[in-house]
């Protein structure tokens, strides 16, 4: 799905789009919208894009195509509720103790980490936020095709 087929507010999908193309985007976004408003499917689309590893230009913007490994492992979390079911079923299966300790998180791939808010209060936990903050000073590792 290009960002042509996104429907709803263009103008800050061009002003996003824009910001790739002149390659300065900042390294924080706040997608802020009410339930439904595709922010999940936005952001999913921007990692896309900032990830891709054969970028195409639609409108005479930037935009992913869809097809490379990058692009492929960051779409396999679009269906959210089923990586956040799998993540769940994952961490019943641990010990007592394991589980008072292991949060949730869904990353398909290395750059792209998804925190889902923690059962059973589902909201995001400070242990979420921590491992955020621990891993983000660090680079990605650059793997050989």
């Amino acid at each position: 799905m290009p960002f042509s087929d996104f429907h709803g507010n263009p103008e800050t999908i061009h002003r996003l789009r824009d910001m790739l193309a002149r390659e300065r985007f900042p390294h924080a976004v706040v997608l802020a919208g009410g339930h439904g408003a595709g922010k999940y499917t936005l952001a999913l689309m921007l990692a896309q894009a900032l990830n891709c590893l054969a970028p195409t230009t639609t409108d005479g913007l930037p935009d992913f195509c869809g097809k490379c490994a990058n692009c492929t492992r960051i779409g396999q979390a679009e269906d959210l509720d089923a990586r956040f079911a799998e993540a769940v079923e994952t961490r019943e299966n641990l010990r007592e103790t394991d589980k008072k300790e292991t949060r949730l998180f869904v990353q398909t791939h290395p750059d792209v980490l998804v925190i889902p808010p923690d059962p059973p209060q589902m909201m995001i936990k400070v242990d979420q936020v921590r491992r955020v903050i621990e891993t983000i000073y660090y680079r990605p590792p650059i793997l050989p095709l």
